[in-house]
């Protein structure tokens, strides 16, 4: 991590390992902005589904440059946006289909 894009404004999952993203960006310098919530993903690779949601604090982030549509074609709305390409994080499980084609 690090270099032009240091991570920041990220939303993780719990893992094995205990993860502090305050902690961490003291140690390194970045993700001062990033959180830890209870995130919920599966990834169905014959449908290409994604059922998926968080619960907890899910950050903002501001806007990227270059960045004007999501991945399903979306405009990005001007301001703050939700982590990741998809648009809102659901706190209820939503699946999305994921097909790039």
């Amino acid at each position: 991590p690090g270099g032009e894009n240091p991570p920041d404004h990220d939303l993780y999952a719990p893992g094995k390992k205990p993860f502090d993203p305050a902690a961490w960006g003291d140690a390194h310098g970045w993700d001062r902005n990033s959180t830890v919530a209870d995130v919920r993903a599966a990834f169905n690779s014959q449908t290409l589904e994604l059922t998926w949601s968080a619960r907890g604090k899910i950050p903002e982030c501001p806007p990227i440059d270059g960045i004007s549509r999501d991945f399903f074609d979306r405009p990005q709305e001007p301001g703050p946006s939700a982590p990741g390409p998809f648009g809102p994080v659901p706190d209820e499980a939503t699946t999305v289909k994921l097909d790039p084609r």
